[in-house]
């Protein structure tokens, strides 16, 4: 199968497309995973995406692609859209760099926050249906512990300052990352509760000092 696999990625970086026999060893089971990436670099543009989507929907038949996975995706380019692309988006990097000086230039603070105030329950209730999915159950219990220090701390982690104005949504998805990975290591240790909570506070408590030691240093440059 390396072979199969080299051979591949020769014919790759020469440009060439694969054999019919290749062609038929992926379609019959060796990687459907691999459908999207030949075609991608063998096939015209305009049609890599439709390629893409059959290739999905034909895994999935199979081994499963995960709806939070589609669910993640889907609202991360809508809110980086949102955050980047908008007015709106603008307006709340404005009023979180500096009230005072978005009012100033005709914003409207209170609108802008109670936007985003609603947008946060939204997202909040996204999560809670996904994670009820997950445990096929609902109890008015479920949320509490951690799980609001992680979110906080993935955040911060990601780069999102406390002090407003700053942060990014890959930022925060690169922040989930990292504390999951810390989360899943300490469970590997067996660790007790109690421990994790102190590691994630400890770590959530290293991000605001590097954030608050950033905002100093801007501050003492003139750049924000």
């Amino acid at each position: 199968m390396f072979e199969r696999y080299q051979r591949l990625a020769e014919r790759a970086l020469a440009d060439e497309p694969p054999s019919e026999a290749e062609s038929l060893w992926i379609l019959d089971g060796g990687d459907v995973a691999l459908l999207p990436l030949l075609h991608a670099a063998f096939a015209p543009r305009e049609t890599t995406a439709a390629i893409g989507a059959l290739a999905v929907w034909y895994a999935n038949k199979d081994r499963g692609v995960p709806v939070v996975a589609v669910i993640v995706g889907s609202l991360y380019v809508f809110w980086t859209f949102i955050a980047n692309r908008t007015r709106f988006g603008r307006h709340v990097y404005a009023v979180g760099g500096s009230a005072e000086a978005a009012r100033r230039a005709g914003i409207n603070v209170d609108r802008v926050r109670i936007a985003v105030f609603m947008i946060a329950g939204f997202m909040a209730g996204v999560g809670g249906i996904i994670l009820a999915s997950r445990l096929r159950s609902v109890d008015p219990g479920t949320g509490g512990g951690p799980l609001l220090l992680n979110a906080i701390a993935a955040a911060v982690i990601g780069g999102t300052s406390l002090f407003g104005g700053h942060g990014r949504v890959l930022s925060a998805l690169l922040g989930a990352a990292v504390i999951g990975t810390v989360a899943n290591g300490m469970d590997l240790l067996n660790l007790a509760s109690g421990y994790k909570l102190v590691i994630t506070g400890g770590v959530l408590l290293a991000a605001v000092l590097v954030d608050a030691f950033a905002k100093r240093a801007r501050a003492a440059s003139g750049v924000a």
